[in-house]
Order: structure tokens, then C-alpha cells, then sequence
């Protein structure tokens, strides 16, 4: 296996890296005596919601080219992740605890630790040799503080895709106890993409094609999946929360997405010289940089490839 791989990120992608800042729109509940600013949400029409299941519709939306969108997803993934630790496990607040326990144990040194997987899988007897790439980012949670509401109910509100919460139209931080909206999108983002990518096959297909894979969560000692179908005819999402069952997250969330990705994406080519891979590493690094108060995980995989880093 190799152990590194080299890449460049053109300069064109560059709002990707630009926009490693701490961002309230897609931030969790904070708590309860924290102060919110309170401008209800934003209901959304069905002209407006079909403009979140397309690719065209999402990359006017959010600026960023559907070949970027993994990495925009690891962004606001990890944005999530940071911004839940700095609400619950302020820094100060850690250190306080360190100086007060005369020996300093593992639970201490891992308060504030966020753990990325990213693994590249290829499709079974897939003729366009489409890829999914998987990316789940776990945040240490050591005092076992209740999130998305608990479960089920929780997960409804913040799947509700009758109003809309987002930095772009100065919303609130949300308060379903979620990781605020960009979870939602993502929904549409796999549904567009793959619907492009069957669109483009030269196998004929169902108009209305369903990305079948879930956006798994794993917090307080449980799963659940939430499938998000899109009706394209009504213009209607159709978000399924089914409970997966106890999970070993008891002092961690974990939120895990996926979304289809391109072989020529995946491996790079003409404009795009380096492959998503590649990319996804850089970003990595770059991200981390600011954050020097939280460790830091990756682990890697595709075909021979495999990354695997650690914050000391």
C-alpha cells in the first residue's frame, strides 16, 4: 500500500479552502443559556425545493461545482463537528478540567478529538464504473451530552424540508438540537448527482431514480438511517428515519455521508488533474491547521491507496 498521495488543487477551487471559518448556520443546538439570536425560519415552495435536487440548481445555490463536492461535504462535516465542540467543550472549560485532575487521563486528552473516515467504493457490476465515496466524521462527546434531540424526533425536525435554516438568508443557529442544514442538502446533492450520472449512462433508466444511500447517524448508544427520497413530479422530499439499533456511540457522534462520484473524478483528468482523492487529503491538511486546540484523525482508503494520519 502506498502510504501518500500528491495532488493539486487548482486555484479556480479555491472557495473551497477559503471558507475554513466558523460559520453559526451550520452549527448544533447551542446551550440552553447560551444566547440565540431568534429570526424563525424560512418556509420553502416546491419551485424553490426542486432547486435543491438538481445539480444545477445546487451548485447556483452554493457556488461550489458538483466535481467539488465531496470536499464541501468534508467541510461541512467537519465545520459541524468543530463548532459542537467549541458550544459544549469550550477550550477554557478543558483546560479547567485537566488542571483539576492531578493525573491526566485519556478522557481528558480526547475532549475535544474529531475522527475523519474517507473510503472510495466501487459499484458491483457497474458498466460506467461509477465510484461512492463514504465520509463519516466522528466528534468526541466524553460526558455522553444528549444530541439531535435524542433521536427520532429530533432527526424529524431537522429533516424537515418545509423550512429552511442558512447563513445565506442570516437564520438562527437551528434548534432541533441538529447540526444544521447542510445534512438536508445533502440529500438532494446524492439524488442530483446520481440521477446525473445515470442521465449520462447510455443504459436507459427510470426518470426518477432514488439515491438509496443513507446519511447514518450514530450518537448517544444508537443508529439510525435516514434515507431522503425526492417525488420529481410533486417536487416533494420524502425523508425516511428508520432506527438502525444500539451503536457503540456512547461517548462519540458520528454522522456518515455518501454520495456518487465519477471514475474520471475519482482518477482525474484534462481540467481536473488531480483525483478526488488527492483533493480530500489536501483539504484535510489545510483545514486542520487553525484548529490546533482539537485532534485531529484521518483514515484513508481507495483501491491501493490508504492514508492514515494522527494528531500526537
Amino acid at each position: 500500500m502506498h502510504d501518500h498521495v500528491h495532488g493539486r488543487v487548482k486555484s479556480n477551487e479555491s472557495d473551497i479552502y477559503m471558507s475554513n471559518y466558523h460559520k453559526n448556520g451550520q452549527t448544533p443546538l447551542a446551550p440552553t443559556n447560551a444566547p440565540v439570536r431568534r429570526k424563525g425560519p424560512v418556509a420553502t415552495s416546491t419551485k424553490q425545493m426542486a432547486g435543491y435536487f438538481t445539480v444545477s440548481g445546487i451548485e447556483n445555490e452554493l457556488s461550489i461545482p458538483e466535481r467539488m463536492w465531496p470536499c464541501f461535504a468534508l467541510k461541512e462535516l467537519a465545520d459541524n463537528a468543530c463548532d459542537w465542540l467549541n458550544d459544549y467543550y469550550p477550550i477554557s472549560n478543558v483546560i479547567t478540567r485537566q488542571r483539576s485532575n492531578s493525573t491526566s487521563n485519556s478522557s481528558n486528552n480526547r475532549t475535544r478529538y474529531i475522527a475523519i473516515r474517507i473510503q472510495i467504493d466501487k459499484i458491483p457490476n457497474d458498466t460506467n464504473l461509477t465510484r461512492i465515496i463514504r465520509i463519516a466524521v466522528q466528534n468526541s462527546n466524553v460526558d455522553q451530552i444528549e444530541v439531535f434531540g435524542g433521536g427520532r424526533e429530533g432527526l424529524e425536525q431537522l429533516f424537515d424540508y418545509s423550512q429552511w435554516s442558512s447563513t445565506k438568508r442570516h437564520q438562527h443557529r437551528m434548534t432541533a438540537g441538529s447540526l444544521g442544514d447542510y445534512l438536508k442538502r445533502h440529500g438532494g446533492m446524492g439524488y442530483a448527482s446520481w440521477n446525473n450520472i445515470v442521465r449520462g449512462s447510455k443504459v436507459s433508466y427510470d426518470d426518477n431514480t432514488q439515491w438509496e444511500e443513507p446519511i447514518i447517524f450514530r450518537f448517544n448508544g444508537s443508529e439510525y438511517k435516514v434515507f431522503v427520497y425526492y417525488d420529481r413530479y410533486r417536487g416533494i422530499p420524502e425523508p425516511v428515519i428508520k432506527y438502525a439499533g444500539k451503536s457503540d456511540a456512547i461517548d462519540y457522534t458520528e454522522v456518515e455521508c455518501a454520495l456518487p462520484i465519477s471514475r474520471i473524478n475519482c482518477n482525474g483528468s484534462g481540467s481536473d488533474a488531480a483525483p478526488v482523492f488527492a483533493k480530500l487529503h489536501k483539504y484535510y491538511t489545510w483545514y486542520k491547521i487553525p484548529k490546533s486546540d482539537i485532534k485531529f484523525s484521518l483514515d484513508m482508503c481507495y483501491d491501493i491507496y490508504h492514508i492514515k494520519e494522527a494528531d500526537d
